[in-house]
C-alpha cells in the first residue's frame, strides 16, 4: 500500500499486473508552477467533466512518444477520510482511461459512492492530519481524493501520477467537504527519510461539494496552497524513463 503525499514515488516489483497508487502529488518535473482551488459550480459537477491525460518521462520531462505509452490503464479513485494526505480508507471509483487519452470523472457518481461508504470515505479531520491542520468548523467532514493507475506489466515499473492545471501547471487535488468551512496550516511528509516536503494550506471553501486545491512551488520543497478560479484538470502519468514499456 503506497502513502501519498508531495514528491512520493512508488516502486512495483515483477507482476502480472500492477497497481501503483499516488494521491496528490507534487514535484513532477514535467509540469510545475501556479497557485489555486475553485469550487466545481453544480452545472458542471451534474454533466461531469472530461479530462485528458498526459504522459511525461519523469526525468527528462518530454512527452512519451505513443508506442511507449501503456494501452490498458484505469485511473482509481480512493477516499483519504478526514485527511489530505495519506493512505486511502476506501476506493471511490475506477476509470477507464480511454483510447483519446482522456478520462471521465462522474461528480454526480462520486457524490453517491461518498454518501454509501459513509465515515469510511468522508469523516471529520483524523488524528494524523490534526497534528498539524486545524478546520473551522471543527464538525466539518471531508475527504481528499488520492489516484493511482492500474495496469499490466511484466517487470518492475516506477510512476508518478497526479492532476495537474494544463494551463498554469498548478498541482491540482481533488477533495469534498460536506460544508462550507476553513482550512488552515501546515503539512509535512517524506521526514524520516530525509527529504520533507511541506505544504502550507489557508484555503476558504464557499461551498459544500467537490473542490480542486492547487499549489504553487515556494521552493524546492515546498507548495502553498490557495484560491483561484476555475482550474482545467489534466492526468499526468509519468514513467522514470521513455522505454519502460519496451518488450511487454
Amino acid at each position: 500500500m503506497s502513502v501519498t503525499g508531495p514528491g512520493a514515488v512508488s516502486s512495483i516489483g515483477k507482476a502480472a499486473a500492477l497497481s501503483i497508487a499516488f494521491g496528490a502529488i507534487l514535484g513532477l518535473t514535467a509540469v510545475s508552477g501556479g497557485c489555486a482551488t475553485a469550487e466545481i459550480d453544480a452545472h458542471r459537477a451534474s454533466k461531469g467533466l472530461e479530462i485528458p491525460v498526459k504522459f511525461y518521462d519523469a526525468v527528462s520531462g518530454e512527452p512519451l512518444a505513443s508506442a511507449a505509452q501503456p494501452r490498458d490503464l484505469e485511473l482509481k479513485l480512493g477516499a483519504i477520510a478526514g485527511g489530505i494526505w495519506g493512505s486511502p480508507s476506501s476506493q471511490l471509483a475506477s476509470v477507464p482511461i480511454n483510447h483519446e487519452r482522456s478520462i471521465h470523472l462522474d461528480f454526480d457518481a462520486l457524490s453517491k459512492e461518498v454518501s454509501r461508504l459513509g465515515w469510511y470515505a468522508a469523516a471529520q479531520i483524523n488524528q494524523a492530519t490534526r497534528r498539524s491542520i486545524r478546520i473551522s468548523p471543527r464538525e466539518t467532514q471531508f475527504l481528499g481524493v488520492a489516484q493511482w493507475v492500474s495496469f499490466t506489466a511484466s517487470h518492475s515499473v516506477t510512476l508518478r501520477v497526479e492532476f495537474n492545471d494544463s494551463e498554469s501547471g498548478d498541482t491540482l487535488m481533488l477533495m469534498h467537504f460536506d460544508k462550507p468551512c476553513r482550512l488552515m496550516g501546515t503539512l509535512t511528509y517524506g521526514a524520516s527519510t530525509g527529504k520533507e516536503m511541506m505544504g502550507d494550506f489557508d484555503v476558504d471553501i464557499e461551498s459544500a461539494g467537490w473542490v480542486w486545491l492547487a499549489g504553487r512551488w515556494d521552493g524546492p520543497r515546498h507548495v502553498v496552497y490557495s484560491r483561484a478560479v476555475a482550474p482545467h484538470p489534466a492526468l499526468v502519468v509519468a514513467p522514470p524513463e521513455n522505454n519502460i514499456w519496451h518488450g511487454r
